[in-house]
């Protein structure tokens, strides 16, 4: 490995910046990180010596004058794994710099094995082929739909997976002995990725929510930098009270949560699919969206769904809101979208200061919210993190 001197700070900017909008050119990386070609040049050279990034033929640009710049791109090898579990199933995936997923895994958790250690087994029993496969992976980031001591890995409860003050982060310490655990909520995860990679990257404030199998989970992101409140719980959207709920228990203990209303399970209920007895309820969600006999059905969860935004739009006053998951599906189905704005926009807030609703961007925004936590040693250091791994 080079020993060439280079300060921390030029090629921390420069590898984020590559891995969040990259291919780069040269010019453009110093125009951006306002860096003279001299410190721009120095830190690629440094960067590249370690592995992270790599140059490139210039673009093709008819239109350009003068000497064509390098392209600067990340090194897409998988540096650390992502791990989403959900209610009713596990996904792990190997990730590198710039959003590169491989060796992308999901598997079903049958009612056995979704107890704590169970899902912990499973989560080493498919890591482990990746960590021989990927030799210097640095990180497992976990999403987890929980609330959480994110710095401990102590899951305080899971509802949809019927967890109580669960030592997390032990259990997979015990499996994966070495690897650096990053648990988080799967809510928070979502939108960390959106305000880094996806729709959210130029909001002021962005509320964004995802649903997935069960259950509502969201992220607020202030000015590009997530905000978790005191104890790392903010935005538990899921478990907002709407008042024109119709009653349904939910295991938080309270009868009127915004999730009971406005989730694909909600709206498997209200079109005959229990969601206890659907063996698939991605499929079956995906059936009941394609159905035009469902549609009233559709319609009236949609505008639940407005309604929990209305709620929220009035506290926390976004210039944007992001849905993921399989509420984006609901919001993107026929006639969804104006149920949904018509009831956010029941809010006076909503109506004083418009609110740009949008689906988001990436396709596996949880996941890669994980791999980001698990990335961050990397990209606040990346001479000390990669010395570290060798």
């Amino acid at each position: 490995m080079s020993t060439t001197p280079f300060t921390e700070p030029a090629p921390q900017r420069l590898l984020s910046l590559v891995h969040r909008h990259g291919p780069l050119t040269r010019a453009e990386i110093g125009r951006r990180l306002d860096l003279a070609r001299s410190a721009t040049g120095v830190a690629i050279t440094g960067l590249e010596q370690l592995g992270l990034i790599q140059c490139g033929p210039p673009a093709e640009s008819p239109r350009r004058l003068g000497r064509p710049s390098p392209q600067v791109s990340v090194q897409p090898r998988p540096r650390v794994l992502a791990a989403q579990v959900r209610p009713r199933s596990l996904t792990i995936a190997a990730v590198g710099l710039g959003r590169a997923i491989t060796d992308r895994t999901e598997i079903a958790l049958p009612p056995r094995a979704r107890t704590p250690e169970a899902v912990a087994d499973r989560i080493a029993e498919l890591a482990a082929p990746l960590l021989r496969r990927h030799p210097g992976l640095t990180g497992l980031g976990i999403a987890v739909p929980a609330v959480l001591d994110a710095q401990r890995g102590q899951i305080h409860t899971a509802f949809h997976l019927g967890w109580r003050d669960v030592p997390f982060s032990p259990l997979l310490a015990e499996r994966l002995p070495g690897l650096a655990l990053f648990p988080c909520n799967d809510g928070h995860l979502a939108a960390l990725a959106e305000s880094r990679h996806g729709a959210a990257q130029e909001a002021r404030v962005a509320v964004v929510l995802c649903g997935e199998e069960i259950g509502i989970g969201g992220g607020l992101i202030q000015h590009g930098v997530p905000f978790s409140g005191s104890a790392g719980h903010a935005l538990a959207a899921g478990h907002l009270q709407l008042g024109s709920a119709t009653p349904a228990d939910c295991p938080c203990g309270a009868t009127a949560c915004f999730e009971t209303q406005a989730d694909a399970r909600a709206l498997l209920d209200r079109a005959g699919i229990p969601f206890a007895t659907a063996a698939d309820p991605r499929a079956a969600l995906a059936a009941v969206l394609a159905d035009p006999g469902a549609a009233a059905a559709v319609h009236t969860t949609a505008a639940r769904l407005g309604e929990g935004l209305a709620v929220l739009v009035t506290l926390l006053n976004p210039d944007l809101v992001v849905l993921t998951g399989q509420l984006a599906a609901i919001h993107a189905a026929p006639g969804a979208h104006q149920q949904v704005r018509t009831a956010m926009e029941t809010s006076h807030v909503a109506r004083l200061n418009p609110v740009q609703l949008i689906n988001g961007a990436l396709p596996d925004p949880i996941l890669l919210g994980a791999a980001e936590l698990a990335l961050a040693p990397l990209l606040s250091a990346p001479r000390t993190a990669t010395t570290a791994t060798g």
